[in-house]
């Protein structure tokens, strides 16, 4: 008597649901549409979101930036200070 082999009987178990999932898409092509689309939104957010790290410092120089420091400074000692935090 032959042992049946666990992985094969698992396989030909998904490979049987997968074939009967697929039965219900024939001729149906508003669900292939719909399943097409449905697996395109994660891409295309992927997509932009690795596009937007792709080079973050390439088109920094058109960045319009201005710096204002309202801060006052502090007396220490006798002395005004004034902090300047440049980044």
């Amino acid at each position: 008597m032959e042992k049946s082999n666990p992985i094969q009987s698992q396989r030909h178990q998904i490979l049987s649901v997968y074939a009967r999932e697929m039965r219900l898409f024939e001729g149906r092509v508003i669900m292939w549409l719909a399943a097409l689309i449905i697996a395109l939104i994660p891409t295309v957010y992927t997509g932009i979101y690795v596009l937007s790290l792709w080079e973050p410092y390439k088109n920094v120089d058109r960045i319009p930036v201005g710096i204002v420091s309202l801060d006052k400074g502090i007396e220490f000692r006798g002395k005004v200070t004034i902090w300047v935090m440049l980044f």
